[in-house]
């Protein structure tokens, strides 16, 4: 799973000159257009804490690149605070956003519906926190899962909080628009899977000798199912 932290900035001292009421509408103006850039890149809301935002990718609906739509998705909600900020100047809100990508324990907690444990939320949240306002920060296992599409800019390592050893970290920068057009399976032969290629050509033979049959290819995300099947 991939995990996005994101954090409003200059939330706090709003807060201070402004009525409680005021400012609850001021953020949630903020987090419907947020939210709504989580969810178009196929991302859910874990929760919102206060002036922050937890999305997950990956659960509970996988998706090949689910790496990639979550650093699309932080460059896209950036995007979007400065537009905000455009059309409301008086409200310099802004935002501050980390990702990583590993394995989780995703479920139910008391009080919870559905939420993310693990040392890769944890290390999301770190991002978030040494990140400048205005920067999307990924760790070394989102910046190996992304498209060649996003542009990053290597950061020193840096010793998160809570961490023993620093950690590689990478700012995303921009996506590219024009880019090399994904290999089709036209374009490389398929390597491996000839037992299962094997049973779908069985069941293909049956089915042009006049016998009906349904084959159900299932696994893991990015395994290989829709390669094996456009081979078949």
């Amino acid at each position: 799973m991939t995990v996005l932290f994101a954090d409003l900035v200059g939330f706090t001292s709003l807060s201070e000159h402004r009525d409680p009421e005021s400012v609850k509408r001021l953020v949630d103006r903020i987090f419907e257009r947020l939210v709504g850039d989580v969810e178009a890149h196929g991302g859910v809301v874990d929760k919102v804490l206060g002036d922050g935002l937890v999305a997950l990718f990956g659960a509970p609906i996988a998706h090949e690149d689910d790496a990639d739509r979550a650093v699309r998705a932080g460059l896209e909600m950036q995007e979007t605070l400065r537009e905000f900020r455009a059309d409301h100047p008086a409200d310099a809100v802004r935002m501050r956003v980390g990702v990583n990508t590993g394995e989780v324990l995703v479920g139910s907690v008391v009080g919870t519906d559905y939420t993310a444990m693990g040392d890769v939320v944890n290390t999301a949240s770190r991002l978030q926190e040494v990140a400048r306002p205005g920067a999307v920060l990924v760790g070394q296992s989102t910046r190996d899962l992304c498209s060649p599409a996003i542009r990053f800019e290597r950061i020193d390592s840096i010793q998160l909080r809570g961490r023993e050893q620093e950690t590689t970290v990478w700012r995303a920068i921009s996506i590219e628009v024009a880019t090399v057009a994904r290999r089709w399976p036209s374009d490389v032969p398929l390597v491996g899977r000839r037992a299962e290629l094997g049973m779908l050509n069985a069941v293909a033979t049956g089915v042009l000798a006049g016998r009906s049959a349904i084959a159900s290819v299932s696994g893991e995300a990015g395994i290989g199912k829709s390669r094996l099947v456009e081979e078949a």
